[in-house]
């Protein structure tokens, strides 16, 4: 089955007779209880019966959830007919909010479309269960519709074949290649420009401090920061830690940089700071929600290859990673004069796409002519 690369995090198995007590203490454990659809109590006779009925179904697949060797939840999918399924997930209290319930989604999804000859995935999610929805988000699934069954109110939210690709690895190979040549003239030309201008806008290729403080307040606002902790993507000098602390706003910062010049001038401004060097695209040891907010500012100009579709790929990785909400910028189609070789994005464009992973959206087209910033947020 399929696992997490470190170190075989998360491993799915199918589920065996032997399981069945232990599924049954989890069935009727009271966390799990108060998120399930049903929210009520089996018996060991009515659990039994289902059980052996789970064996015999060609209908029905479980898989028991495993890190490492010990089992931590189970995710079940159940044939609706010749186009879909339905899936349901739960992990144990104590395995909750690790990023691993997310995982599963996206292995198991793997497995039943290999094993099945269906198109959708399907789950119904209680609308007073943030976390389940927020992780279905993350595992490429989008809200299809809201309906209300008695008191409750749940949305129904949809995984497509067309939209799974069965192999995570290929997946980051291609992403790795597509863009590796850009990265490669963006280290070269970042790293050329601070040699040439050492602490400066100038060094980062912005128009003006004015300009670049502008954008950092505008992302600033897009909730209170004081306390939380921080993941600057693009970091380059740190400018943007710069600006919090001058305008006495304290978190827990984190910068991260593909220019390894750009992090060695960084570390010595602030050297009790922790600064990265690397693709956020190819860094696996960020835990989902290690950080309540994760910012871009201009990372997305110089981007000549298909840049749409990277700045897709790093909104849904950022998204995918925060805890509260994601804030990113770039240059906008609406610019009245533009400059050769840079990427202005059409911000309804973006804005539709970003509607795809959050209804929560917010974009910011009031601040400069050449500029838009988006707000998403993980919850209302």
């Amino acid at each position: 089955m399929r696992s997490d690369r470190q170190e075989d995090r998360i491993q799915l198995r199918r589920a065996e007779r032997e399981d069945a007590e232990m599924v049954f203490k989890w069935r009727n454990d009271p966390y799990l209880i108060a998120r399930g659809s049903s929210q009520s109590v089996v018996t060991w006779a009515e659990h039994q019966k289902w059980f052996e009925e789970n064996e015999l179904s060609n209908h029905r697949v479980m898989f028991i959830i495993q890190k490492g060797s010990l089992p931590v939840g189970q995710i079940r999918f159940d044939r609706l007919d010749q186009e879909g399924c339905v899936v349901s997930i739960y992990l144990l209290e104590e395995f909750t909010r690790k990023g691993y319930g997310v995982l599963a989604i996206r292995y198991g999804c793997q497995e039943i479309f290999s094993l099945w000859e269906i198109q959708k995935v399907v789950a119904c999610v209680r609308q007073d269960n943030p976390a389940a929805r927020d992780a279905f988000i993350k595992a490429g699934f989008l809200e299809t519709d809201r309906k209300m069954d008695g008191l409750e109110s749940h949305y129904t939210m949809t995984l497509s074949r067309s939209n799974v690709d069965q192999s995570q690895g290929e997946k980051k190979s291609t992403t790795e290649n597509l863009w590796s040549e850009d990265h490669k003239k963006n280290i070269d030309y970042y790293n050329q420009l601070i040699l040439e201008h050492g602490i400066s806008v100038r060094s980062l290729d912005w128009g003006s401090v004015e300009t670049q403080q502008l954008r950092f307040s505008i992302l600033a606002q897009i909730g209170e920061l004081n306390g939380t902790s921080v993941l600057d993507v693009g970091c380059g000098l740190g400018d943007f830690l710069g600006w919090l602390k001058n305008s006495k706003t304290e978190v827990r910062y984190t910068g991260l940089d593909i220019t390894p010049k750009m992090i060695q001038f960084a570390k010595k401004r602030f050297p009790n700071t922790c600064f990265i060097i690397g693709n956020l695209l190819e860094i696996d040891d960020f835990a989902v929600g290690q950080y309540d907010y994760i910012f871009a500012s201009g990372i997305f100009a110089r981007i000549e290859k298909v840049p749409f579709r990277f700045m897709q790929e790093m909104v849904l990785k950022m998204f995918s990673l925060c805890n509260k909400a994601v804030g990113f910028n770039s240059l906008s189609e609406w610019a009245p004069q533009k400059d050769s070789g840079e990427y202005y994005a059409d911000p309804l464009e973006v804005l539709n796409f970003c509607r795809t992973i959050t209804p929560w959206v917010v974009l910011r087209h009031d601040y400069h002519v050449r500029d838009f910033t988006v707000y998403m947020y993980k919850r209302r």
